[in-house]
């Protein structure tokens, strides 16, 4: 996307993990990055 993520971008992410909705995931990574690939 070429540009940062603006907080209301990313925040679904972090309240979708707070949430009820999210009980039954485990071992499950999200990137809410624009599609950023990030290597180390």
């Amino acid at each position: 996307m070429g540009r940062p993520g603006e907080p209301n971008e990313v925040t679904p992410c972090h309240l979708f993990l707070a949430c009820e909705d999210s009980s039954h995931m485990t071992g499950q990574v999200l990137h809410p990055n624009g599609g950023d690939l990030m290597t180390s």
